[in-house]
């Protein structure tokens, strides 16, 4: 398992797409295709990982299981509960 940081993801985006094709939409469908599907077993990326208020309910705690992609929204449920995350803050087992 390695960890990408945001930089790296960025300039892989960039070499596949052309500069006026990287909206952040975009981006996180990109990101998905190919590398992350409903099944996967996932762990939160310590280097993109943007806390938020679900992370008191143990959001990100532990291994996770994609249920869905929508949207390039990852919808993903951790051992404590499900929430929707950015493909960005998630790294394959």
């Amino acid at each position: 398992m390695e960890h990408k940081t945001m930089d790296e993801l960025l300039d892989a985006w960039m070499k596949e797409n052309p500069p006026f094709d990287n909206d952040a939409q975009t981006f996180a469908i990109w990101l998905c295709s190919g590398k992350l599907r409903a099944g996967d077993q996932v762990v939160k990326n310590p280097l993109n990982w943007k806390e938020n208020a679900f992370d008191s309910w143990g959001r990100g705690v532990g291994v996770g299981t994609i249920v869905e992609i929508v949207d390039g929204d990852v919808d993903v449920k951790w051992p404590a509960g499900k929430c929707f995350e950015n493909p960005i803050e998630l790294t394959k087992v």
